[in-house]
């Protein structure tokens, strides 16, 4: 009983901290558009919740934003899939990590636009963002579940040789639950990322509907209100997708702990 009230406490704590670091945000926002008084260079708080309002109720909002989704969803359960795959097997195996890692270590190091313009060139606008955020994404939560395996504790691993249990179970019941706070700070991290470099290939590769050309849209009429409202829609975004996952990912444990 005192655990919950405790939690319920701190919860409220940090959401009343969480809402004063939103508001000292907004001050800022409007004393910087107050100072500068040019909206194409800054736009206040009220333009740009104007276009928000007017964005939502468009009959384009619904396919830009399913579009872009759906290129997201796509590019990043690809990810989920293949980094969960070569991670664990990496994280297994030290030899398939070092065969692993000159791959790794590429897709690391070439810079992000040049993914992009790779991306246009070889597919077409509508997939383009897929592969981008494939790319993107791939290395961090590949990390995640390499790592993740890797520190798993030597003596359960111990035990479960001790008892004879099998592969697959140990793998289920000792492997992947270690590597569940590694992935999802990894899937935290990939979120964010892998939806921001999905939007700036959008932006390039124009496709029929998109965020990013929503975006790039508003830049050429000048309507930088337009654009920071569709930039603040694609951070509420991410937050909805990152609680989502993080609900996903500890309903498991939050069960076994019942």
């Amino acid at each position: 009983m005192k655990i919950s009230i405790i939690k319920n406490r701190e919860k409220k704590h940090n959401t009343i901290l969480f809402l004063m670091g939103i508001g000292l945000l907004l001050i800022g926002w409007s004393l910087i558009s107050y100072w500068l008084r040019q909206p194409i260079l800054v736009p206040g708080p009220m333009a740009t919740a104007e276009e928000i309002g007017k964005i939502v109720i468009s009959s384009q909002f619904g396919p830009i934003l399913g579009n872009t989704l759906l290129r997201f969803g796509a590019g990043f359960a690809l990810t989920m899939f293949l980094a969960a795959l070569f991670g664990i097997a990496a994280g297994l195996s030290p030899g398939l990590a070092r065969v692993f890692a000159p791959f790794i270590s590429l897709i690391k190091a070439v810079p992000t636009m040049a993914i992009i313009l790779l991306a246009i060139i070889w597919l077409k606008s509508n997939l383009a963002p897929i592969l981008v955020v494939f790319l993107i994404s791939f290395p961090v939560l590949y990390w995640s579940w390499k790592t993740g395996i890797e520190e798993t504790d030597g003596k359960l691993l111990e035990m479960a040789k001790l008892y004879r249990v099998g592969k697959v179970k140990t793998l289920c019941e000792i492997y992947l639950p270690s590597a569940r706070p590694y992935v999802l700070s990894g899937i935290s991290s990939a979120l964010g990322l892998g939806f921001k470099v999905g939007i700036g290939a959008e932006v390039l590769c124009q496709p029929r509907f998109g965020i990013g050309t929503a975006m790039q849209i508003e830049k050429s009429n000048l309507n930088t209100a337009g654009v920071f409202a569709w930039a603040l829609i694609c951070v509420v975004l991410v937050v909805v997708m990152d609680q989502l996952a993080k609900r996903v990912f500890f309903r498991g444990q939050e069960k076994r702990k019942i």
